[in-house]
């Protein structure tokens, strides 16, 4: 089941089963619904992490994260709290309005994955773990070949943290099995965020982070989420030939369904911008 913890990407649409607008929602068989045009909808998501810093030239009112518009909208809280998200819905051919407010917590990643349940990892021959939360289990990139799901100890244990050193470099791409819940890759330390490295194989695939497989055959959808990671890969449009491996590196593959989170991370040197689902 998901997580609602912090980084978390929440979706908004209204109900409006119950609203007394004069423009009519679908009847019979109809599947158009008029409303989601014709009405004006105004979120504002209770939230004051700050404004979007791109694109320059785009106008302020643009670049507040704390509001949109349409029917259907998503936000994401990067930080715990608990937070009053408002709707207020305007139909403008006749100027009547309606307003809904939900509350939204989000817990803290330091008390969902507590001690144990966060695993700081460093690249290999580095066992320099300052920095790390108290209490978590510590080890090195080798032991990531399959992250998670994959290793006997962490396997159907609970919700895990995966923490990457900040300043440090990673030269391995991550083996993620949809298999386990509640899976987060974040950081520990300070200075810049870690470089994940891509690999690249024959394999025109290959991917930094891979996720294959479906959920262990529950109607549940895993819980994945990734916060301030740089990953890198080694596509370049104007050198690679179609006969390099890494042409079709990707910044992530997904071979399975999952709920996933994206928060603060960079992707640059990949074949394509956006997420490859299959």
């Amino acid at each position: 089941s998901h997580l609602r913890v912090a980084p978390d990407s929440v979706r908004f649409w209204v109900d409006l089963s119950r609203a007394e607008f004069d423009t009519q929602g679908p009847t019979g068989g109809e599947i158009y619904d008029r409303r989601l045009h014709d009405l004006i909808f105004l979120w504002d998501f209770g939230d004051t992490a700050g404004a979007w810093t791109a694109p320059e030239k785009g106008l302020p009112a643009w670049k507040n994260r704390n509001t949109a518009k349409g029917p259907f909208v998503a936000h994401m809280y990067t930080r715990p709290g608990t937070y009053t998200a408002s709707v207020l819905v305007v139909e403008p051919s006749s100027g009547k309005t309606a307003s809904a407010t939900v509350e939204i917590a989000v817990a803290d990643p330091d008390v969902v994955y507590a001690r144990a349940n966060t695993i700081c990892v460093n690249p290999v021959g580095d066992s320099d773990f300052t920095g790390a939360p108290a209490g978590a289990a510590r080890g090195n990139m080798d032991l990531l070949t399959h992250a998670d799901a994959n290793l006997p100890k962490y396997r159907n244990t609970g919700p895990k943290r995966w923490l990457f050193k900040r300043g440090a470099i990673y030269s391995q791409s991550l083996d993620i099995s949809l298999e386990a819940n509640g899976l987060y890759f974040g950081t520990y330390g300070s200075g810049v965020k870690p470089i994940i490295n891509a690999v690249p194989t024959s394999n025109f695939r290959e991917a930094v982070v891979y996720c294959n497989g479906l959920f262990g055959g529950t109607e549940d959808t895993p819980d994945l989420r990734f916060t301030d990671l740089d990953f890198r890969g080694i596509f370049d449009p104007v050198t690679t030939i179609y006969s390099d491996p890494g042409e079709f590196c990707m910044g992530l593959l997904m071979q399975g369904s999952a709920d996933v989170a994206v928060s603060r991370c960079d992707f640059s040197g990949f074949h394509s911008v956006q997420i490859n689902l299959q």
